[in-house]
């Protein structure tokens, strides 16, 4: 009885330790898989959320009437505007009817004030009406694709909203309407609340069209009262650059990319710092441009753009090192895999890699990631913060009118106004970017 008990006690004791060390590993695993980028799952509200982003235009124009345009980069995600914009979107999508399609009228379409949503690129309407959770075969059947939607709350006593699809490409407009919706108050409203706070000796933009000028496409340009623009410089800054605690922060902001930084091998070479483990291999280049590669795959599972997206999204938002805002400005795809492209927007203007420049990293954007199957696989960022600088003010003294007259009209797609193009290969934390204008042409695009 008494070998009985002891060796119960035994075995309870094994059994205790064995649950111990269970629980043990399970804590470190659970732990070391949290702060890996790769084995953090997103939760199904994070995911909707993330694809929600695809469709954030990066700029929301307000056609104000009278040839007057407010054009906002910034904080257009969960923007109250936006939220009453998508809703009435979702309205006349779900409830209203195709009209038909035309050729683009830039002078009628403007005739009327609206909200625009203007994108970098062109968006499929298969990837529109998942986002919008509105199957509506009268939106795939009849659109291919656009790089603008235009919602016109028409004033009448029918209060209308009418919807455009602008695919500039094709010079095509695909016009849905629902004849009374409660939401056309409400954008009106918007709309004016703009107006009431717009102040035509600030910055705004007017119509190329509506004045007549020969673009192919219609271009917003900037103008403003008087002959000179002020605004306020940036510059790019790293906490470390003055100090000597480099590998300190870099290392800060890589041992995020690995599942344990505590076995993290390191290596200085001539051009770049390098952090590896078995799996991952991260880059910091002497130009302050971070490279991440992940060579291990941990599905076949195949994904759509939008299951690929919300993966990049996810990624770049556990970055804590990622200060600015960006929108994204593109994509790619090829051999199963699409590549995001991001840039920043800073003081409501994009800022501009020199892109017509190749750096030794020939990165064009200020955040590239390339996803397959739902994991990324290769991350390109630059390791700077862009500030504002309240005590540098600079003028822009040229406007566009001055720029045109040395060109060829026909040969211009865009004008406008960016920060940069700055040049990775050269100092810039002791020097400040400027406001320029940019000039881009049809073979450019």
């Amino acid at each position: 009885m008494i070998f009985n008990l002891k060796r119960s006690k035994d075995i309870l004791l094994i059994t205790l330790i064995i649950v111990s060390i269970c629980q043990v590993i399970k804590l470190w695993f659970n732990d070391s898989l949290n702060r890996n980028f790769f084995y953090s799952s997103s939760s199904i509200n994070d995911i909707k959320t993330y694809q929600a982003e695809f469709l954030t235009p990066y700029r929301l124009i307000t056609n104000l009437g009278g040839n007057k345009f407010n054009i906002n980069y910034s904080e257009l995600y969960n923007n109250k505007i936006k939220n009453i914009i998508d809703t009435s979107i979702r309205e006349v999508v779900k409830n209203g009817e195709y009209i038909g399609t035309t050729n683009i009228n830039w002078n009628e379409i403007l005739k009327e004030k609206s909200f625009i949503y203007d994108y970098s690129f062109y968006i499929n309407s298969n990837i529109f009406v998942d986002i919008f959770e509105q199957k509506n075969n009268l939106i795939t059947s009849k659109v291919d694709k656009f790089n603008k939607i235009i919602l016109i709350p028409e004033n009448s006593e029918y209060d209308k909203l009418t919807l455009l699809f602008i695919n500039e490409n094709e010079n095509l407009c695909y016009k849905y309407q629902i004849k009374k919706s409660d939401l056309n108050y409400e954008i009106s409203n918007q709309i004016k609340n703009i107006y009431v706070d717009f102040n035509d000796s600030n910055l705004y933009y007017i119509s190329s069209k509506i004045i007549g000028l020969p673009f192919e496409k219609n271009v917003f340009l900037p103008k403003w009262k008087g002959d000179k623009f002020k605004y306020n410089q940036i510059q790019a800054n790293i906490d470390y650059y003055l100090n000597q605690e480099f590998l300190t922060y870099v290392g800060s902001g890589i041992s995020m990319f690995f599942s344990d930084p505590n076995f993290i091998w390191q290596d200085k070479k001539d051009d770049f710092y390098i952090y590896s483990d078995e799996n991952v291999v991260v880059k910091y280049y002497n130009n302050n441009v971070l490279e991440y590669r992940n060579y291990k795959r941990v599905t076949n599972k195949k994904t759509n753009i939008l299951e690929d997206f919300s993966s990049a999204m996810s990624f770049i938002k556990r970055d804590n090192f990622i200060k600015n805002e960006f929108y994204l400005s593109g994509y790619s795809q090829e051999n199963g895999r699409t590549t995001f492209y991001f840039d920043y927007i800073i003081n409501n203007f994009v800022l501009d890699l020199n892109s017509n420049n190749k750096n030794s990293n020939n990165l064009k954007h200020a955040i590239e990631i390339t996803v397959e199957n739902g994991v990324p696989i290769k991350y390109v960022k630059i390791f700077y913060v862009f500030q504002s600088l309240p005590d540098k003010v600079n003028v822009i003294n040229k406007t566009w009118l001055d720029i045109i007259n040395d060109l060829n009209i026909s040969n211009v797609n865009n004008i406008n106004l960016i920060y940069g193009p700055i040049n990775l290969e050269q100092d810039l934390y002791n020097d400040y970017t400027n406001l320029n204008w940019n000039i881009e042409k049809k073979s450019e695009k």
